[in-house]
């Protein structure tokens, strides 16, 4: 029985409407940042690297639930047995991120041993924190996480796959003996739940329905009260951090000796023109072109200059 939209008794019916306005917060901030982040592919994996680790997190929390048994704490037992009702390994993430991100060649040990040595960005680490501390403290708040990421992914997954299977971005970069789609299939991994779109609308269904039949009756007032404000929180972290995400990039292309922002704005100035038929813009854009230019080659003889004068 999947609730329908005016069951006010369907747990995620509830948790919807109390994070709807931190959902569309949310929205708008990816929606401004979704053509940069097709454009350069910088942007995309710190997207990546953020929430591996974070559904890293999830993950493991979720398999030490599982793996309890009847002599461990009740209330982590009691989890186990709502867990078991409607989880299932097809919507596990992290491997799936690893796959995207060993794609880019990025070391994932490596991220898992900043996230055990504590030098994660802040708000990413106070996020990780969090869902390890509420866990510890009460495992039930495992399942709103099972509600606000995972469902989250099938709307979002959508927009991402659709758009690059529009317009490749930052693909059209990499020269690669793939096909489109099969270069597209390997840095979208995170978003895929089924290699067929009908399988995958089945199994969101399914999880959908077994989700409510397990949480309806399954848990107190309190409880579902408890799992709609942690709802609450996990959307407040995931605008911090997409925040965070922006600010370091910013900082880093803004960077005097960081050739990155030479690379960003040949980029945009290379996709404004290629989309651009108006001979007004691309000769704006000519001019922005050689102003670049300029700019490479100061940045290039002021690094000369100093590691010169580093020398003497």
């Amino acid at each position: 029985m999947i609730p329908s939209p005016t069951d006010t008794e369907a747990l995620a019916n509830r948790i919807n409407l109390h994070t709807r306005d931190a959902h569309n917060k949310v929205d708008t901030r990816l929606s401004i940042k979704m053509a940069f982040v097709m454009r350069h592919d910088f942007i995309y994996i710190d997207i990546l690297k953020n929430f591996f680790l974070i559904f890293y997190t999830i993950e493991s929390n979720i398999n030490s639930i599982l793996n309890c048994d009847e002599s461990d704490n009740e209330q982590l037992f009691r989890t186990r047995e709502i867990l078991n009702q409607f989880y299932v390994n097809e919507f596990r993430r992290t491997d799936k991120t690893a796959q995207d991100l060993h794609f880019f060649q990025i070391d994932t040990d490596k991220l898992l041993q900043e996230k055990l040595d504590g030098s994660l960005p802040p708000r990413l680490n106070e996020f990780i924190q969090y869902i390890e501390y509420n866990v510890q403290k009460d495992p039930l708040t495992i399942l709103a996480y099972c509600h606000v990421l995972y469902l989250a992914l099938f709307a979002g997954g959508k927009i991402f796959k659709s758009t690059f299977m529009r317009n490749m971005g930052f693909l059209n970069n990499y020269k690669t003996e793939l096909s489109q789609r099969e270069l597209i299939l390997n840095v979208t991994n995170f978003f895929y739940f089924s290699d067929h779109p009908q399988e995958e609308l089945k199994l969101k269904l399914k999880y959908k329905e077994n989700y409510e039949l397990a949480t309806r009756n399954g848990l107190t007032e309190p409880e579902k009260l408890m799992i709609i404000d942690t709802s609450r929180d996990i959307f407040r972290y995931v605008y911090n951090i997409f925040e965070e995400i922006g600010q370091s990039n910013r900082e880093k292309l803004l960077s005097f000796r960081n050739f990155r922002i030479i690379s960003f704005l040949l980029d945009e100035w290379k996709y404004d023109t290629d989309n651009s038929k108006s001979k007004s813009l691309k000769f704006m854009f000519g001019i922005i072109k050689y102003t670049l230019l300029i700019i490479f080659f100061f940045l290039l003889w002021t690094t000369i200059k100093s590691l010169y004068s580093l020398t003497k």
